[in-house]
C-alpha cells in the first residue's frame, strides 16, 4: 500500500511540476509538496469535469444569447482535458505503470489501437474501462461480466458493423427497462448463456442442455440466497469436482477403488452444479447433483459396499433444474465442512508427509513428466548397440524416471 501511494504522489508530483512549467513558474519557489498535489488535484478535477457542465449549460441556453460563448468555453475545456489525459498518459508510461494501476489513480492510460479508434469509440471503451476498475474485475468484460454489456458495444464500434451495433444497443436498453432477456455465446464444445433481470423465483435452466457440450448459465442476481450461475457437464478422471473426491487425495486401496469407480461412472454421467450468491459478493455457495439420472454405476448400494463414506455419496438427488434458494438446497444436500469430511474419511485420506506410493499405471493416466537428462540419456541408450550375451545375464537396470509414482 506505501508503495502504490509513493507511485501515486510521485506521479501526481510530476505532472504538477509540468504544469507549473507551462504556467512559467519555477518549481524551487513553488508551494509546498501538500499544497502541490492538492492544487493538482482540484486542477485536474476541475479539467474532467468541466466539458460535462458546459453541455448541460448548453443544453438548458438552448438559443439564449450566451450560447455562442459557452459553445467557445467548451471548446477550450475540451481541449484543456484532452491536454491533460495526453499529458499524463505519457508520465504513466515514462514511470512504467501498467494500465489497471494507471487507471485506479484517475489517469485514462489507453492503449496505442485504442487511441487510433473513432472518438465515439473511444468513449466506449473508457465507459468498459470504467466498469471495471469500479467493480475491481479486470476481466468484468467477459462474456457473463458485470460490464460485458459495456465491452461489447465497444467491440461493435470498432468492427465498424452499424447494424449490429444498433441492435445490440436495443438489447442494452431493453436490458436497462428491467426486461428478463438472454444473450448466448456457443461452439461446437461449449454453450454459454447470461441472463440479466432475473427474478428470485426463476428456476434454471429454463432450456434442455444439449448432451454433447458443457453448458453454463450465468445471472446478474446480488439477492442473497439466489442462484448466481450454473453448469451442466460430464465428470471428469478426477471425480465430481467436490471436496475429497480425487483418487489422488487416498491412501490405497481406497485411491484404486476411487479411480475404478470413477472411470465406470464418468462414461455416462452428467453433473449440475448449482452457485448461490452469500454474504461475500465475491464468492458463492456451490452444490453437486446428478444430472436428470443417476448413472447406474453410482447406485448408493453399489459405492456402499465398495467403501465407506464414498466420496461420490456426496453428489445429490437427480435433477434438471437448480433448487430456487439456497435455503432449499441446504435441505437436499447437507452442507459438511472440510473438517467434517476428513474426520468421516478418517485414515482413507493421506496425510501430510505419507511417502509416495507407488501404484500400477492406470488405463488413460498421464504419463509422468521426464527430467531433460532422463530424456537425454533414453536417446543415448536406444543408440548403443544391443547387449552382449554376458552383459544380458546382468541385472537389469532401472529406467523408471525419478518421479515415477509420485505427484
Amino acid at each position: 500500500m506505501k508503495a502504490a501511494f509513493a507511485q501515486f504522489i510521485g506521479t501526481r508530483m510530476t505532472l504538477y511540476e509540468h504544469y507549473l512549467r507551462r504556467m512559467g513558474e519555477d518549481m524551487r519557489e513553488g508551494p509546498g509538496f501538500l499544497e502541490s498535489v492538492i492544487n493538482y488535484a482540484s486542477m485536474r478535477v476541475v479539467t474532467e469535469q468541466l466539458p460535462a457542465t458546459l453541455r448541460s449549460r448548453l443544453a438548458a441556453c438552448g438559443t439564449c444569447k450566451d450560447r455562442g460563448f459557452l459553445q467557445q468555453q467548451l471548446a477550450e475545456a475540451e481541449r484543456d482535458k484532452a491536454i491533460v489525459e495526453k499529458l499524463e498518459t505519457a508520465v504513466v508510461e515514462a514511470y512504467g505503470i501498467d494500465q489497471w494501476t494507471a487507471w485506479k489513480m484517475g489517469v485514462k492510460s489507453r492503449p496505442p489501437a485504442v487511441r487510433k479508434e473513432p472518438h465515439f469509440c473511444i468513449l466506449l471503451y473508457d465507459r468498459a474501462y470504467d466498469c471495471a476498475v469500479k467493480n475491481d474485475n479486470k476481466y468484468a468484460g467477459n462474456f457473463g461480466g458485470a460490464c460485458h454489456t459495456e465491452q461489447r458495444l465497444h467491440n461493435l464500434c470498432v468492427a465498424g458493423n452499424a447494424k449490429a451495433f444498433y441492435e445490440y444497443l436495443q438489447f442494452v436498453q431493453r436490458k436497462e427497462r428491467g426486461e428478463l432477456i438472454f444473450e448466448h455465446d456457443s461452439n461446437q464444445v461449449t454453450h454459454k448463456v447470461h441472463y440479466y433481470n432475473a427474478l428470485p423465483n426463476v428456476a434454471f435452466p429454463i432450456e434442455t442442455p444439449q448432451p454433447e457440450k458443457y453448458y453454463h448459465l450465468s445471472t446478474d442476481r446480488v439477492a442473497l440466497g439466489s442462484v448466481k450461475s450454473l453448469s451442466v457437464m460430464g465428470m471428469s478422471g478426477i471425480g465430481p469436482g467436490i471436496r475429497y473426491s480425487n483418487p489422488e487425495e487416498f491412501r490405497e486401496p481406497w485411491r484404486t477403488i476411487l479411480r475404478e469407480d470413477i472411470a465406470a461412472v464418468a462414461s455416462d454421467a452428467r453433473l449440475l452444479y448449482c452457485r448461490y450468491v452469500i454474504e461475500n459478493v465475491n464468492r458463492v455457495q456451490s452444490f453437486s447433483f446428478w444430472y436428470a439420472r443417476v448413472p447406474a454405476a453410482a447406485d448408493p448400494a453399489r459405492l456402499d459396499s465398495r467403501m465407506a463414506n464414498h466420496p461420490l455419496l456426496r453428489v445429490g438427488a437427480p435433477r434438471t433444474t437448480c433448487p430456487v434458494t439456497l435455503a432449499e438446497a441446504y435441505t437436499l444436500v447437507p452442507f459438511l465442512t472440510d473438517q467434517q469430511v476428513a474426520a468421516q474419511l478418517g485414515e482413507s485420506l493421506r496425510k501430510p508427509g505419507d511417502p509416495p506410493e507407488r501404484t500400477s499405471p492406470q488405463l488413460g493416466a498421464p504419463e509422468p513428466m521426464q527430467s531433460a537428462e532422463e530424456r537425454a540419456r533414453i536417446r543415448e541408450s536406444r543408440r548403443t548397440p544391443p547387449p552382449t550375451p554376458t552383459q544380458r545375464r546382468r541385472p537389469p537396470r532401472d529406467t523408471l524416471p525419478s518421479n515415477a509414482g509420485s505427484r
